[in-house]
């Protein structure tokens, strides 16, 4: 499973409302050395598996999972950066097309204090998403998706939506956001 992180798979961005700077962490994978038994390790930058918050104002860093797990990656990081006068909707900091929907005649507010996290497991194809605030705090699984879910942001409601295609079990749930 490839990374949503686009081009290079990496996070180096800023949050500019509260001061932070976010840095992505690459797992480790394990190979053979050229000359026999002897294996080394090297980071995979192609999976993010975990990202620090670093506060600038403060000077001090975390990472926003305590323990992480080799088989789950990153595939999705996102936060509202600042609302968009000329369209009238929320800007991100990346360009998630796809996941944000409904991002019209959004009445003028201040970004959200709110990160939301996708990890998926390599093996299951399961994902989980996650939500916290923009420093880290209050982590909360929001939600554990079957490999046959989807989800997207409704940025008019205030919600991340989760639902399945499947015509004899169609399943949508709504999540504040």
């Amino acid at each position: 499973m490839k990374s949503k992180f686009e081009p290079n798979r990496t996070t180096e961005e800023y949050d500019r409302q509260y001061n932070l700077f976010y840095l992505s962490l690459h797992p480790y994978i394990r190979t053979k050395s050229l000359m026999g038994s002897k294996k080394e390790e090297e980071q995979d930058k192609s999976k993010v598996a975990n990202i620090v918050i670093y506060d600038i104002n403060n000077q001090q860093s975390k990472t926003l999972f305590e323990q992480v797990n080799e088989q789950e990656v990153i595939t999705h990081f996102l936060f509202e950066t600042a609302y968009d006068k000329k369209e009238k909707g929320m800007e991100y900091n990346r360009c998630y097309s796809h996941k944000i929907q409904n991002n019209y005649d959004i009445e003028t507010r201040s970004p959200l204090d709110k990160l939301l996290i996708c990890q998926r497991n390599l093996e299951s194809g399961k994902s989980k998403l996650w939500t916290a605030n923009k420093n880290g705090d209050a982590l909360l699984l929001l939600a554990e998706l079957d490999k046959d879910m989807e989800w997207i942001v409704d940025v008019y409601n205030q919600k991340v939506r989760t639902f399945n295609r499947c015509m004899d079990e169609m399943k949508i749930r709504d999540y504040d956001w």
